[in-house]
């Protein structure tokens, strides 16, 4: 009887958070009907890919939400970075690894100004983070006169458009090990739980000795650098750092963080789910694309997705208080 009790409260704790995974299977199963083009292998291995993008950003937009932070720099951090390391690579010709690195620590850098200006100074982070978005867009521009830096070193081809055992794209493998680990983190470390803790009640977490604003800026540096490594990939793939690359991340990634189950008040969610909420969206906008849904009615979706997953989270917060 108490394993029976057991199993069923595992698999309601399952179904609660990651409610998403079930919702994206329905979604397929629905476009599917509707365009049998959706199946297609070449077709689920290109939802991979720009889930994969995403996602990364994802993870750091979700671990910011779940301190009870945001950061709305995000989108532009992946096209600073990225342009960081076209114009080393290409225009200054060094190494194009170390390049990346280079691209990867700007967006870290961006990220400690933001955590700094959020937590030491007390700007609000939507506020903060906007301005930081303008910062780095213009900041992108100032770079070159030209919006596009290609073509780009052919080494760094196989990040973006590599494969393991020539089936799994490299960048899907790179994120579902950036998600592993973490997951772990916030699992089975004191870091991660310090973060669930700060994001639920920060004076509490204060009076138990933790060092809330520490932990807040390292979650900022932590997003940064999940930007950096999603412009490795974007720029690798693409072969070139345009302007326009990383646009509208930070939305896309909080609609797979919120859609996913973390809440927006913080202090709860799960890691992986976020990365589901991110493949249900990319997966829904592709099917609409494959029906050939007016791209302006696929925004006014888009926003209306955000509303109605952040509206859903408000009202389960107020339930539980």
């Amino acid at each position: 009887m108490k394993i029976d009790t057991k199993i069923g409260s595992k698999v309601k704790s399952f179904t609660r958070d990651y409610s998403i995974v079930l919702a994206l299977i329905v979604l397929m199963i629905a476009i599917t009907m509707a365009d049998s083009r959706f199946l297609r292998v070449s077709n689920l291995m290109n939802i991979l890919l720009q889930t994969s993008t995403v996602a990364i950003v994802a993870l750091g937009q979700a671990l910011l939400l779940i301190t009870g932070q945001l950061d709305l720099s995000l989108g532009q951090n992946v096209c600073l970075s990225g342009f960081i390391s076209a114009y080393f690579m290409e225009m200054l010709e060094l190494g194009p690894w170390l390049s990346l690195v280079i691209g990867i620590l700007v967006a870290m850098l961006v990220g400690l100004i933001n955590g700094l200006l959020t937590t030491i100074i007390g700007i609000p982070p939507f506020i903060t983070t906007l301005g930081m978005q303008l910062v780095c867009q213009g900041c992108a521009k100032l770079i070159t006169s030209t919006k596009t830096i290609a073509p780009l070193d052919k080494s760094i081809k196989v990040i973006g458009r590599g494969f393991v055992f020539d089936t799994i794209p490299v960048s899907v493998v790179l994120m579902i090990v950036l998600y592993a680990l973490m997951a772990f983190m916030m699992k089975r470390t004191r870091m991660g739980r310090y973060y669930y803790e700060i994001g639920g009640n920060p004076e509490a977490a204060y009076f138990a000795g933790i060092n809330v604003k520490l932990y807040r800026i390292l979650a900022f540096v932590i997003a940064g650098f999940f930007a950096g490594v999603s412009a490795c990939v974007l720029i690798s793939r693409l072969d070139s750092a345009n302007i326009a690359n990383g646009t509208g991340y930070e939305f896309e990634a909080m609609i797979g963080a919120v859609l996913g189950g973390v809440s927006q008040s913080g202090g709860k969610g799960k890691i992986f789910a976020a990365m589901f909420g991110v493949m249900f969206s990319v997966a829904l906008f592709n099917g609409m694309t494959l029906l050939n849904v007016n791209p302006f009615v696929q925004d006014v979706f888009k926003g209306g997705i955000l509303l109605f997953a952040m509206g859903v989270d408000a009202i389960r917060t107020k339930q539980a208080v």
